[in-house]
């Protein structure tokens, strides 16, 4: 019994020792694997909301957008690093969910429309409710070396924009 009670002890201390070193992201939720280069600008955006649609209502989504290495999967190169430094800062501006415009989801479907504008950029919108509430959420994406890749997100008819919002420049 002794022997036990060291362990849970031992245990107990080296995950309280060990927690100020681990990244906010390991202590949150398990590693997200990142997709393959989208080879459309709506597949990259299905593969945002299957994070979404995968998890149970009242579950953490193990999908750290802020972090770099996730952004760098998701978003071109200038605006992840504006998430990023962004998540960094005592108080960030982004303090909600972009991709769904709010804290909180219960999703049960999306629907995607997708318009071409050029061979480097497209628009994309994801429609869905959240508990009830109707979404709209427009994303502009641009072809990078990497793949398609988020530029810029506008919610409804707002003319706020993520790029804005984490102090970027906007798009021409």
């Amino acid at each position: 019994m002794r022997a036990r009670g060291f362990l849970v002890a031992f245990f107990l201390a080296a995950s309280v020792l060990l927690a100020p070193h681990a990244s906010r992201s390991a202590l949150a939720a398990p590693p997200v694997a990142a997709p393959t280069a989208a080879q459309t600008p709506e597949a990259l955006v299905k593969d945002v909301y299957q994070h979404y649609l995968e998890t149970a209502p009242d579950t953490v989504v193990g999908f750290d957008f802020t972090d770099p290495n996730v952004a760098k999967t998701y978003f071109e190169p200038v605006l992840a690093k504006l998430i990023a430094a962004d998540a960094k800062a005592d108080e960030p501006k982004l303090n909600f969910d972009p991709f769904i415009d709010g804290q909180d989801f219960e999703i049960k479907a999306v629907t995607y429309t997708t318009k071409l504008s050029t061979k480097t950029n497209a628009n994309v919108v994801a429609e869905f409710e959240n508990y009830d509430e109707k979404k709209s959420i427009t994303f502009r994406l641009v072809r990078t070396s990497a793949g398609w890749r988020i530029a810029d997100v506008q919610w409804g008819g707002n003319p706020q924009t993520l790029r804005l919002l984490v102090g970027g420049k906007p798009m021409r």
